[in-house]
């Protein structure tokens, strides 16, 4: 299952030139396990280095007819004892077109 879970993260991110460090790809393994029909999922420390401020992108059909706030609630539930840890925390979600 862990080799699945790796392959998918290279798939996710194999477009990026940075390599994921090891908080990056622990936040992307949950969430591709909480979402994983996920077309898209990107975890990026965006606090220079020091993880406490992250982007989260995810585009996966599991949006599909939420509004926006309840697309965001079911990643912070995902990320809850994540979130308590850090200063900042972006979220960008997307429902995949059909």
């Amino acid at each position: 299952m862990l080799s699945l879970i790796h392959k998918s993260l290279f798939q996710i991110r194999q477009c990026s030139t940075k390599a994921l460090s090891e908080d990056e790809k622990a936040i992307a393994k949950k969430l591709l396990e909480k979402f994983p029909n996920a077309k898209h999922i990107n975890a990026e420390d965006i606090s220079g280095g020091c993880g406490t401020m992250y982007r989260i992108q995810i585009e996966t059909p599991e949006f599909s007819g939420k509004l926006k706030v309840q697309q965001h609630k079911m990643v912070t539930d995902c990320l809850q004892d994540d979130i308590k840890k850090w200063h900042g925390l972006v979220i960008e979600t997307v429902n995949p077109k059909p």
